[in-house]
């Protein structure tokens, strides 16, 4: 559980859990709070680069921890 679940600060509930991540991983790009379906329209990732396999392992682990 995160701090700010400890807390009781958060605003979603755990079933939207992996989507307040994505969305806070979004808003630290360089352009930030694009919305999920412009930044796979625009290719924010480019799914041969190197930081693309870490976000896909991300998304793998995070998803494992959704199922929880």
């Amino acid at each position: 559980m995160l701090y700010i679940e400890q807390l009781g600060l958060n605003r979603y509930t755990l079933i939207h859990y992996p989507k307040a991540l994505i969305h806070t991983w979004l808003a630290w790009q360089e352009t930030p709070a694009m919305p999920m379906g412009q930044a796979i329209t625009a290719q924010v990732l480019s799914y041969n680069a190197e930081i693309a396999n870490k976000v896909v392992e991300w998304l793998k682990r995070l998803f494992e921890l959704a199922d929880v």
